[in-house]
């Protein structure tokens, strides 16, 4: 596993909460 600096890791973070909060979206917009 590549060892990312603060800022990559911030940045990764921030990409992954992004995906979470659009499959959130999408499964609510299925029911």
């Amino acid at each position: 596993m590549a060892k990312l600096t603060f800022g990559q890791e911030a940045i990764q973070n921030i990409i992954n909460q992004g995906r979470i909060e659009a499959g959130i979206t999408n499964i609510i917009k299925c029911i």
